[in-house]
């Protein structure tokens, strides 16, 4: 399976990518690549599932764009939940 692109969501509009990354998102859709969105303040409080909620399960692997995320959370949503959903960074390819 091809990679898909995981982005962070807008924190005041849960449903949206974060405006920060519109370009990024236009050239992922543009591309017919798949898009899941994670909520980064979630995932820094402590909160990996709830960050990872949108995820959908066994959806294959991802690469990671979006805020850096302490030394922990760059494992990925695999790691942080247990899905087999990986993430990829520059540091994991």
């Amino acid at each position: 399976m091809r990679p898909g692109f995981l982005f962070c969501h807008d924190p005041l509009r849960p449903a949206r990518p974060d405006p920060e990354f519109a370009a990024e998102v236009t050239a992922v859709r543009a591309a017919g690549s798949r898009l899941a969105l994670i909520g980064h303040d979630a995932l820094t409080a402590g909160d990996p599932r709830g960050a990872v909620a949108r995820v959908p399960r066994d959806s294959g692997p991802y690469w990671y764009r979006g805020w850096m995320l302490p030394g922990a959370g760059r494992a990925g949503p695999g790691a942080w939940t247990g899905r087999t959903a990986g993430a990829r960074t520059g540091h994991s390819a």
